[in-house]
């Protein structure tokens, strides 16, 4: 299948979070960046399992790395790790998307947090200001996926989403950057 060439030479880097026990300390997180969704280069680091690190951690991965767009698969890693993508934005100054699967149920992930963490308001301020979660279809014969967008108009991350987008739902920098993390922390 031939792809459009608006995102030729684009490096964007997808971020995912390994496989993890509710009892370990820390969890693998990997940066996988891409370009003509082609392999460039792979980071990985440790953040700790319900943590507040994963902010500081994507900017040490990526601090000497040339690219053009993070996409975070979710807002969430290494169990309720939030990243704060207005601090990464403004370190940065490239454009956030966060992917998820399935629409996040706020409700839920509020009693959650009020449920096993003391600093509950502060995470949940970090998930409400990721902004407007949008669905969209990416791939005709797969069901959707959602996002959120900081840093890029709405038209410019659906025309992205869906040109990156090769095989089932999601973008590959997402997609590979998952298949990666899950084999390489499988249990």
């Amino acid at each position: 299948m031939r792809r459009s060439s608006s995102i030729k030479g684009v490096r964007i880097v997808g971020v995912d979070d390994g496989r993890f026990n509710k009892s370990d300390e820390k969890a693998s997180l990997f940066a996988l960046i891409m370009q003509d969704y082609k392999i460039v280069d792979l980071k990985v680091t440790d953040i700790q399992v319900d943590g507040l690190d994963v902010t500081d951690a994507i900017k040490r991965l990526l601090s000497k790395v040339y690219f053009e767009v993070i996409m975070l698969s979710g807002v969430s890693f290494a169990g309720f790790n939030i990243v704060n993508i207005h601090d990464l934005y403004e370190f940065f100054k490239k454009p956030i998307l966060i992917i998820t699967g399935d629409k996040p149920k706020a409700k839920a992930i509020r009693r959650a947090l009020k449920l096993h963490f003391d600093d509950w308001r502060t995470r949940w301020s970090l998930i409400k200001k990721c902004g407007k979660i949008r669905r969209i279809k990416t791939s005709k014969n797969y069901k959707p996926i959602y996002y959120e967008a900081l840093g890029i108009e709405r038209l410019n991350a659906v025309r992205l989403l869906r040109e990156l987008t090769l095989i089932g739902r999601f973008p590959e920098p997402i997609r590979v950057a998952r298949l990666i993390s899950k084999h390489l922390t499988q249990r």
